[in-house]
């Protein structure tokens, strides 16, 4: 019964979307919040009728609060396949494949930093860590690297600014440990934005669709539909859209592992590497990380500890 409900909704929400753009000439802002909504209603999935909730704690999750690291390195949105076929060009190590507790960074982040960490310098890219007031009273220090680290022409926190930083706050906590003014030596996490969109490294310039973006649609949908409509209405072929959105995850993540392989000999302890959750490219008619299913490509993620 549910299931057919979902499917006549699906029906009549992508029948009403299509509608509307075909009878009325639309500003570009509404075609493209129009767009993306049908691109969901399409693949009938939503966030009420499909989420499982993840119950009790995952191996991630109690490794993450365990004192079994010294430097976490975060990539945000990185799949476990895509991450195993490429680390091996870039270090050793053993990995894991873990589960995330959560489908998108706040639902991980509440799911997994759920003590206290009073030892812990946080160096986030991403501008979610950032928004949590509690964050702050959780860690010995937040640093945001979005006031940092950003680059307007890449619209982003690129990877070797985020090196930069890492670097500064291990000499800057080193000090004041050696000073007396840290009771322990603090550890430090290291939360990298890529391989997460704007996809900085290629095969494709997306420079003009962020600059597009930024001007015109920052408050109407997320960049990452502003590229997928863009791609779908450039290539209008599914599978070259999937392919060209691969590619381009693909060398975002390449470009982050060897930032992260050049940072490593400079980080004296142990060192792990993880991510908050995956990425949807094209699975199941979806893109990106819009729910909190339990999905496979969505929740699947790497735990690599270093060599």
């Amino acid at each position: 019964m549910l299931k057919n409900i979902a499917s006549a909704y699906k029906k009549i929400l992508g029948r009403t979307v299509t509608f509307t753009r075909k009878a009325v000439k639309l500003p570009v802002k509404l075609r493209y919040k129009l767009r993306y909504v049908k691109i969901y209603a399409k693949a009938g999935m939503f966030d009420g009728l499909y989420t499982i909730p993840l119950k009790g704690t995952c191996y991630q999750t109690l490794f993450i609060n365990s004192r079994s690291w010294d430097y976490l390195i975060i990539l945000d949105a990185c799949r476990y396949d895509f991450f195993e076929k490429y680390v091996w060009e870039f270090m050793d190590g053993k990995l894991y494949r873990v589960l995330s507790p959560g489908g998108y960074t706040i639902k991980w982040f509440k799911r997994t930093w759920y003590g206290s960490y009073k030892d812990v310098i946080y160096i986030s890219s991403t501008p979610f860590i950032r928004k949590s007031k509690e964050s702050y009273l959780k860690f010995l220090k937040i640093v945001n690297a979005w006031d940092k680290g950003w680059d307007e022409r890449l619209h982003t926190v690129p990877p070797w600014r985020m090196n930069d930083l890492v670097l500064r706050y291990l000499k800057i906590s080193n000090t004041k440990y050696k000073l007396g003014l840290y009771s322990k030596k603090p550890r430090i996490v290291a939360h990298y934005i890529q391989p997460h969109i704007p996809y900085i490294a290629g095969p494709i310039d997306f420079s003009k669709i962020y600059d597009f973006y930024a001007r015109n649609l920052r408050k109407v949908v997320v960049l990452g539909h502003a590229i997928l409509v863009h791609l779908m209405e450039v290539l209008n072929d599914m599978e070259k859209v999937n392919y060209v959105l691969r590619r381009a995850y693909e060398e975002n993540l390449k470009l982050v592992l060897s930032y992260v392989s050049d940072l490593i000999p400079y980080l004296p302890g142990k060192i792990a590497i993880t991510s908050d959750h995956g990425e949807l490219l094209g699975e199941y008619g979806l893109y990106f990380h819009p729910i909190d299913a339990m999905i496979p490509e969505l929740r699947s993620v790497p735990l690599f500890i270093v060599k």
